[in-house]
């Protein structure tokens, strides 16, 4: 929750100094930046950060107001960010002396509020023109009576000194915000006293809970259909530069080493990939939480205690955008990131993309750069969607005091001034149900006006609402009720070689001469699938064949692949055609995310597929040191077994419609059929070739134009090779609405 300069202007500390030498020190200063921590002190960002004027401290305990509108820079040469010019602020310091050795500090309490301007007045006689009133504070802690100073103009390259209130003015707009309690004000002039007491109620604090940050459809819940809750470390795809992952307890735990060879940089760049299988739709899914650990007794900012997001597309690496620091203290650390916000972005190296440029197909966590041998912990983690009200919506909120409140409901779009639209007043209690209904369809900021009687407090909701006033409404007609069926489509090495590449042991690959399996460990069969390490930047094998069986490329055209790969980066086919003195053909290059992904290469219109060809060579990644796992590789005909997907709704003109398959209604892994369907159209014809025998469950995804987007599911599966229509299915038929 970044400061808002214009509104909070006016820090209050209450501190104590051990010593002060008024001839050699200069005071204390206060520091902001509306970037991150690494501004602070750098020319070349100068524009990011501010340094204040070093104003008077004193030797014992003080309270020290400071207006930052009138405190002025130190160096406007060097910072040159005024307080009053940022939209916001993301970090604050203060700095409470400068050039002594040897002292001792504490601070009571901190306060930045609003200027207070309580207005004083007394009476005084016999002062000369120039006495001064010296103010203090009792606020009845034990502690005594306190003086407190006022600074607010500004002494380039010198030291503020406090603001002198002349006895004879009778009065002064007091501007310092004091913590709640029963504080007596005292004044002293010459030998004369006088007080006042002040009974300072705390003002009502209320927090919307509903819409929240939290409170929309988490995404590895309700897409994947099982959260990132660390029960399993098939919660991540994969690790980078990890050492000897783990889960235990709800936690995952993960370790690096002191930063070496696979690093070109100074920071250690270890993280771990969300398991996903599901693009992100980043206009729907906007908030990122999670909690982290570092283990150390101290945090060391500049050595490396910072996390940082990182998401990809389906280019994967450079094409990804990388998050700014995002700081780690001593102990547990929850971070909830806006993933939305303009500034999200490292401000060096800031990535290729933004978060809604486009979907997300991986998101990954460096939960540390520390450059030494460190271990971190990460837990709960969590993607919820921007809150979706159709219709009505419980708003709900927290509130420190019920007694005696009363609440003023409205909303904007801007989250600013408070001066939208009002809903209800004189609420009382912690939720209240409203009628959505009534603005028109858009992203809305909550507010509250909170009232004790005294005091006026206000609140924006962190999040806001979308409300879709005509919801779109799709359901599948086809498969529905009755299973979808097409025949097994024909496989070239299933049919024609007569030894599928499905993995099921050594003889789906050639190994029989040297320069055919390269830059790969011993393959390891198990289960159907290939398990290998990449030994070098260019690893490659060719798939199993016979000289006497070549592919007709006029009949088959299309290669599907399931792999798995721990790293990101780039992998290609190849082929050799069957003529004398062949050489290898380079076919299509394709990016390769990490996790498991099926991809599928069209190669009727790529050159050099054609005629008569021998065999094909798969460079599934161009990394060393990387687990990689093939489940199968198919080469099949193109458009001989096709299936139309059906579906009918409401409202669908503009939304689109993604189609996703897999083997069971919970979708734990799917797999693209096709995306950016108009949703009107009303069907889509699918080329089931590359499937194998099986069952299957089509899913969709409606994306309007306000970035809404819910799933559904056929409530029927289609039957690849097998006829399900004789099965009874009792399954329930989803609506949705976005």
């Amino acid at each position: 929750r970044p400061i808002d300069p214009k509104v909070y202007t006016q820090l209050t500390v209450k501190m104590y100094v051990s010593a002060i030498d008024a001839q050699t020190d200069p005071g204390a200063r206060i520091l902001w930046t509306r970037r991150d921590l690494k501004a602070y002190g750098d020319g070349a960002e100068g524009a990011d950060w501010g340094e204040s004027n070093y104003f008077r401290t004193y030797p014992g305990w003080h309270i020290y107001s400071i207006d930052l509108t009138k405190i002025g820079l130190l160096d406007p040469g060097l910072s040159r960010l005024e307080w009053t010019k940022a939209e916001k602020i993301t970090g604050l310091r203060i700095d409470p002396d400068q050039k002594s050795s040897g002292k001792t500090f504490k601070s009571d309490w901190i306060r930045l509020s609003p200027r207070s301007n309580q207005q004083i007045n007394w009476n005084s006689q016999g002062v000369s023109d120039l006495a001064a009133i010296n103010f203090a504070i009792d606020s009845g802690d034990g502690m005594g009576v306190v003086p407190i100073h006022f600074y607010e103009n500004q002494s380039l390259y010198d030291v503020t000194q406090p603001v002198v209130v002349l006895a004879k003015n009778g009065t002064f707009s007091f501007p310092a915000s004091l913590p709640p309690g029963n504080q007596t004000l005292r004044a002293a002039v010459g030998g004369a006293s006088a007080s006042g007491f002040w009974q300072i109620d705390a003002a009502p604090l209320l927090t919307f809970t509903s819409p929240s940050p939290f409170s929309g459809e988490e995404y590895a819940a309700s897409v994947l259909g099982d959260p990132w809750d660390f029960n399993s470390i098939s919660d991540l795809d994969s690790t980078q530069n990890v050492i000897a992952p783990e889960v235990a307890n709800g936690v995952y735990k993960g370790r690096h080493e002191a930063t070496g060879s696979e690093c070109s940089q100074q920071w250690s760049d270890s993280g771990v990939f969300l398991r996903m299988g599901t693009p992100i739709d980043p206009e729907q899914y906007r908030y990122l939480t999670f909690k982290l650990r570092m283990e150390g007794a101290a945090a060391d900012i500049s050595n490396g205690w910072i996390t940082r997001i990182i998401w990809y597309d389906a280019q994967g690496f450079p094409v990804v955008g990388t998050s700014e620091d995002i700081i780690n203290r001593v102990g547990w650390n929850t971070h909830t990131i806006d993933l939305w916000r303009g500034d999200l972005r490292d401000d060096e190296d800031p990535g290729l993309r933004d978060w809604r440029q486009d979907l997300v197909t991986e998101l990954r966590i460096d939960l540390d750069e520390v450059p030494q041998a460190q271990t971190s912990y990460l837990d709960s983690v969590a993607l919820h969607a921007v809150p979706v009200a159709s219709g009505n919506l419980l708003v709900s909120w927290e509130l420190s005091e019920q007694a005696g409140i009363s609440i003023t409901l409205g909303y904007d779009t801007d989250a600013a001034g408070y001066d939208g639209v009002k809903i209800s007043s004189g609420v009382t209690g912690t939720s209240y149900l409203w009628q959505s209904s009534a603005p028109p369809d858009g992203l809305y900021y909550l507010y509250a006006l909170v009232s004790d009687g005294v005091n006026q407090s206000r609140f924006y909701s962190d999040a806001p609402v979308r409300v879709v006033t005509s919801p779109s409404e799709v359901i599948f007609t086809q498969p529905n009720g009755v299973p979808g069926y097409v025949p097994l489509g024909e496989e070239f090495g299933r049919d024609l070689l007569q030894n599928a590449w499905d993995m099921n042991g050594a003889d789906d690959i050639d190994r029989s001469e040297a320069g055919r399996y390269n830059g790969l460990s011993d393959p390891v069969f198990d289960k159907g699938k290939m398990s290998v390490r990449s030994t070098n930047h260019d690893p490659y094998l060719w798939l199993s064949w016979n000289i006497n069986k070549p592919i007709d490329a006029t009949r088959f055209k299309r290669v599907s692949l399931h792999l798995y790969s721990e790293r990101a980066g780039q992998g290609q086919l190849w082929w050799f055609t069957n003529e004398a003195n062949s050489q290898f053909i380079e076919g299509p290059k394709f990016t390769v995310v990490p996790g498991w992904r099926v991809y599928y290469f069209d190669l009727s219109a790529q050159p050099g597929w054609g005629g008569s060809i021998r065999l094909l060579r798969l460079d599934p990644l161009d990394k060393a040191d990387a687990n990689i796992t093939i489940d199968w590789v198919r080469l099949t005909p193109k458009n001989e077994r096709l299936f139309t997907v059906k579906w009918q709704g409401q409202n669908l003109a503009g939304s689109s419609l993604a189609l996703y398959y897999a083997i069971d209604k919970q979708g734990t892994e799917k797999h693209v059929i096709a995306e950016n369907i108009p949703a009107d159209a009303g069907q889509y014809i699918w080329d089931t070739a590359d499937l194998p025998f099986g069952v299957y469950y089509i899913f969709g995804h409606l994306k309007n134009g306000s970035g809404s987007g819910l799933w559904t599911y056929s409530t029927s599966p289609l039957g690849v090779g097998i006829d399900l229509s004789n099965l009874t299915l009792k399954l329930f038929v989803p609506i949705i609405r976005r």
